[in-house]
C-alpha cells in the first residue's frame, strides 16, 4: 500500500508545482515590467514606463511594449526615448557558459527626442 501513497503524494507535488508555475510565471511579467521601471528610473534620473512584458522563458526571450524614458526638466520635449516594441533574444544555450549569446533586439515604432535644453 506504500507504492501507492507514495504516487499518489508525488502526483499532488507535480500538480501543485504545475499551478505555482503557472501562476507564477504570469506574474514574472509584471514584476520584470516594474523591475525595468524601478532601475531605469534610478539610472536615468528620469521617469521610464513600461506598457507591457511578455516572457517566454524557454525561448530566451522577453518582449516589451511602450517603452518611454523621459526627459529631465527644463528639456523642450516630454520624453528621450519612446519604443514601440522591442524583443530581446537571447540564445537559451548559452546560459550555462561564462557569456550570454545575444541573438538580436529588433525595435519596432522606435522614436528618439533630439531635445534641446531649455535655459531658465
Amino acid at each position: 500500500m506504500r507504492p501507492v501513497v507514495l504516487i499518489a503524494v508525488l502526483g499532488a507535488l507535480a500538480i501543485a508545482a504545475a499551478v505555482a508555475l503557472h501562476y507564477g510565471a504570469g506574474r514574472l511579467d509584471s514584476v520584470v515590467a516594474s523591475t525595468v521601471e524601478r532601475y531605469g528610473s534610478a539610472v536615468t534620473g528620469t521617469d521610464v514606463d513600461v506598457d507591457g512584458v511578455d516572457l517566454a522563458l524557454t525561448a530566451g526571450r522577453a518582449h516589451f511594449t511602450g517603452l518611454t524614458v523621459d526627459n529631465p526638466k527644463g528639456y523642450d520635449t516630454d520624453y528621450a526615448v519612446r519604443i514601440g516594441t522591442a524583443t530581446v533574444a537571447l540564445d537559451v544555450g548559452s546560459f550555462a557558459g561564462q557569456v550570454l549569446d545575444n541573438v538580436g533586439v529588433p525595435l519596432e515604432r522606435s522614436h528618439a527626442d533630439r531635445a534641446r535644453h531649455v535655459s531658465a
